[in-house]
């Protein structure tokens, strides 16, 4: 699956900075990312990897709004955006309905039969 910065934005709200037809297709961390994945800068002790990450794009805080010339999403909280962005790449799995058998529920329970009841659940 592959975003644009323009779309993620749309849907997580912050700022684009840069081309915002950027398309990225994963996250990574500024490190190990791939070169069409997009990082965060959450930690001031990081910023010198921001210069060298092979990221295409990143997602950075105000105060470093200028710090790179990649296209960037400006966010309030990098780390809380990033952790959002990564639900856009990676989505949950959808319910499978039933019960674990670890299971404990009330016998007089009114439960629907599309829930799913997870292992350990009370």
């Amino acid at each position: 699956m592959a975003l644009s910065l323009r779309e993620i934005a749309a849907r997580l709200g912050g700022e684009v900075i840069g081309n915002d037809a950027t398309l990225v297709c994963g996250i990574g961390t500024l490190e190990h990312a791939k070169s069409d994945e997009i990082a965060f800068l959450a930690n001031p002790v990081y910023r010198a990897q921001l210069n060298l990450t092979r990221a295409r794009a990143v997602i950075i805080g105000p105060a470093d709004r200028d710090l790179s010339q990649k296209p960037r999403i400006v966010a309030a909280n990098p780390y809380a955006y990033f952790a959002r962005a990564a639900a856009l790449f990676v989505p949950s799995a959808p319910a499978k309905a039933g019960r674990h058998a670890t299971a404990v529920v009330e016998p007089g329970a009114n439960i629907a039969a599309s829930a799913e009841i997870g292992p350990l659940a009370f």
